[in-house]
């Protein structure tokens, strides 16, 4: 197995307490995490067109949005990523989990 540093960020761009996060497309989605593939690489180690299995279990009080497969969405998340042997990514430690709209911009839905 081996791990991905958060420490290769876009010029200009300072990853906070080694947080990433990247945009992505939704492309399974399980009980307890979804797989998507990254189209963006905002901050961090993920490089584009990489697929990564995500949990949903979020650090944050954040929702996971009600999601469906093609959604575009926008992950942040902190610390390392392992690869398995299937050069798969495992993101276990995701802060938040945002639904984009078409122009690619985080979606706040309302609470109340």
């Amino acid at each position: 197995m081996t791990h991905i540093q958060t420490g290769q960020e876009q010029p200009g761009v300072e990853s906070p307490a080694g947080q990433g996060c990247f945009n992505a497309t939704v492309l399974e989605i399980t009980d307890d995490s979804i797989l998507v593939e990254c189209y963006d690489s905002i901050v961090g180690g993920i490089s584009v067109g990489k697929k990564i299995q995500v949990s949903t279990n979020n650090i944050s009080s954040e929702r996971v949005p009600n999601l469906k497969l093609g959604d575009n969405i926008r992950i942040l998340y902190i610390g390392n990523v392992s690869e398995n042997e299937k050069e798969l990514l495992i993101l276990e430690n995701t802060i938040s989990i945002f639904l984009l709209d078409e122009n690619g911009e985080v979606i706040i839905e309302d609470v109340n």
